[in-house]
C-alpha cells in the first residue's frame, strides 16, 4: 500500500473519530435540553392555567374557568386530564388515562375560597414528542456528521498530497537511480526529516556521478597506457616468428629486453590502477 494512501486512511480515521465524538457530544446535550424544554414548557402550560383561573376568579364566573381549561386542552395534545376544585364540588374535564403525569396549581385571592386545579398530562404524548424531537436531533446530526465527513475527505486528500508528494518524488528519483540514470536529482524545498533526506540523496547521487565519472577517465587513460606496450609487444613477437629478420643473437636479446620493459610497464600501469581503485 502506498504511502499516500496510508496517510489518507489514517486522517480520515481520525477525522471519523472526531466527527462521531462532536455527533455524541452534541447529541447529548441537545437531548438534555429537550427534556429541560419539555419541563418548562409544562411549566408555562400550568402558569398560564393559574393566571386563568386567577381572571376567572376576579371575574367569579366558574365556567369562563372551565372555558378555558376546554381551550387549552384542545390547544396542547398532550393535556388529556382536568380536575377544578372549589369548595369541595370537584369538575372533571377531560378522562383519566392509565398513565398520566399530573401538576398541580392553586389560585385564588387572599380572604377568597382558592381554586385547586391539577392538570394530568399524557406520558405517552409527552414520549412522542421527546421522540420526534429526538429524530429531528438525529437527522441535524448526520447532516453536520455528513457535512464534516466531506470537509474531512477534502482535507485529507489536499493534505496526503501534501505529505506523500515528496516522498512520492524521493522514491522515484531512487527508483531511477537504482536503474542506472545518475543524472537523476530530487528538488524538495523544506527543513523537514524529507528535504533532508533528499538532500542527503542528492549529495551521494553526485558522489556516485563524480566517482562513476573519474573511474571512466581513469580507465580511458589505463587503456591508452597499456596499448602503447601492447603494440610494441605484438610488433617484437612478430619479428621473433621470423628467423628472417632476426639476424643475430643480439638483435634477438635486444627484442626479449624491449618485450620485458614493455611488460614492466604494464605492470607498474596496473599497479597504479589498482591503487586508486
Amino acid at each position: 500500500m502506498k504511502i499516500r494512501i496510508k496517510i489518507l486512511l489514517l486522517i480520515l480515521l481520525l477525522v471519523s473519530v472526531a466527527v462521531a465524538g462532536m455527533i455524541a457530544g452534541f447529541t447529548a446535550i441537545q437531548g438534555s435540553q429537550i427534556q429541560s424544554i419539555q419541563s418548562k414548557r409544562l411549566d408555562l402550560i400550568m402558569s398560564r392555567i393559574n393566571r386563568e383561573a386567577s381572571e376567572a376568579l376576579d371575574a367569579k364566573d366558574d365556567l369562563m374557568l372551565l372555558s378555558y381549561l376546554r381551550f387549552e386542552m384542545r390547544q396542547y395534545r398532550e393535556i388529556e386530564l382536568g380536575l377544578v376544585t372549589r369548595g369541595g364540588h370537584t369538575s372533571i374535564l377531560g378522562h383519566a388515562g392509565a398513565d398520566l403525569i399530573y401538576r398541580t396549581t392553586t389560585a385564588g385571592a387572599q380572604g377568597e375560597e382558592p381554586i385547586t386545579i391539577q392538570i394530568g398530562f399524557s406520558r405517552a404524548e409527552l414520549d412522542g414528542q421527546v421522540h420526534e424531537a429526538n429524530i429531528a436531533l438525529l437527522r441535524l446530526a448526520l447532516a453536520i456528521g455528513a457535512i464534516g465527513l466531506g470537509l474531512g475527505l477534502a482535507g485529507s486528500l489536499w493534505a496526503s498530497r501534501k505529505l506523500a508528494g515528496p516522498v512520492a518524488r524521493l522514491s522515484s528519483a531512487v527508483e531511477k537511480f537504482g536503474k542506472g540514470d545518475l543524472s537523476v536529482s530530487v528538488d524538495i524545498k523544506g527543513q523537514d526529516e524529507i528535504a533532508v533526506l533528499a538532500d542527503s540523496f542528492n549529495r551521494m547521487a553526485a558522489n556516485i556521478r563524480e566517482s562513476v565519472t573519474a573511474k571512466e577517465d581513469l580507465l580511458s587513460t589505463l587503456t591508452h597506457e597499456l596499448n602503447n606496450p601492447l603494440a610494441g609487444l605484438k610488433a617484437y613477437l612478430a619479428l621473433l616468428k621470423d628467423p628472417m629478420r632476426v639476424s643475430t643473437l643480439q638483435d634477438t636479446r635486444q627484442a626479449y629486453d624491449t618485450m620485458a620493459e614493455a611488460i614492466g610497464q604494464m605492470e607498474l600501469t596496473l599497479s597504479n590502477a589498482l591503487e586508486l581503485f
